[in-house]
């Protein structure tokens, strides 16, 4: 599912594979390169006059239009594969596969996608920073994913709930993809509306209906561990890691669903023919 041989070794856990294996330094590397190349190339298509609509004002700097690239071109691999995983893992898995310790043999593919999610989410992070792109909500966003993190990875149990929360990634390159076409050909294009058509079937079939019935199963799985007799649950995390993790997810469900609410918003208008948001 990956377009290379992993990086990570089977039997490899997500911290060793980082630490030791150095598995991020591709990733890191293919991030920030291509943020650097296709910035130039914006630069490049601006002085020959091919330029963005003047709507959209941010896109008017090549390093803004260049900070999309690398979100269109990481997480459709890394998300591909963790909706495998979860996947499998949500029609034949039981409780112990799928809130136990991961299997880093035959699930090694996941290891590889949480540190290349992980690398995405530093070096993203990092990018914004520094050439002042994004804003607060979206250092919000990856600072409450930054945490999941560093729980999940630590641990490295509750395969499924990783895979799910990764997989929702594979709606990220058509919203790039839409917002760069936007701005350059415009909303009326064939292709703008196109890439959106597909932004929309995604997140509806990762972020609401897999990031719901992950979140169900995994309340469903932290109540058995506070009320149920013991061994009812199969969550390894303590039981504040559990608070964490419960509240950190109901509140993306919550997200979630206000943005699919948007989206919904937004074809509805979309097929009255008004403006959109």
């Amino acid at each position: 599912m990956l377009p290379w041989s992993l990086w990570c070794e089977p039997g490899d856990v997500i911290l060793t594979c980082i630490t030791e294996r150095l598995g991020f330094v591709p990733h890191a590397a293919l991030h920030v390169g291509t943020f650097y190349v296709s910035s130039f190339v914006a630069s490049m298509l601006a002085r020959r006059g091919i330029v963005s609509d003047k709507s959209d004002k941010e896109f008017k700097s090549a390093i803004y239009v260049g900070w999309h690239v690398p979100n269109i071109v990481a997480c459709g691999p890394f998300g591909l594969a963790s909706l495998r995983v979860a996947c499998r893992l949500l029609w034949s898995g039981d409780s112990v596969q799928r809130f136990g310790a991961l299997d880093t043999i035959n699930d090694l593919e996941i290891v590889e996608a949480c540190v290349w999610f992980g690398t995405y989410l530093v070096c993203d992070s990092i990018l914004a920073v520094a050439h002042r792109l994004g804003d607060r909500e979206l250092l919000l966003h990856h600072s409450i994913f930054a945490a999941v993190c560093v729980v999940m990875f630590r641990g490295c149990t509750a395969p499924f709930v990783g895979a799910a929360l990764v997989a929702q990634e594979l709606s990220t390159p058509f919203l790039n993809s839409f917002q760069v076409l936007r701005a350059y050909l415009g909303l009326s294009s064939v292709v703008t509306q196109a890439a959106f058509a597909l932004f929309a079937l995604s997140f509806y079939a990762v972020r609401v209906c897999l990031n719901s019935v992950m979140t169900y199963i995994f309340l469903r799985e932290v109540y058995a561990s506070f009320v149920g007799p013991p061994g009812a649950s199969s969550l390894v995390y303590s039981r504040a890691e559990q608070l964490v993790l419960a509240v950190v997810l109901s509140g993306g469900w919550v997200l979630q669903c206000y943005w699919a609410r948007m989206i919904l918003k937004n074809l509805l208008k979309a097929g009255k023919g008004t403006k959109t948001e």
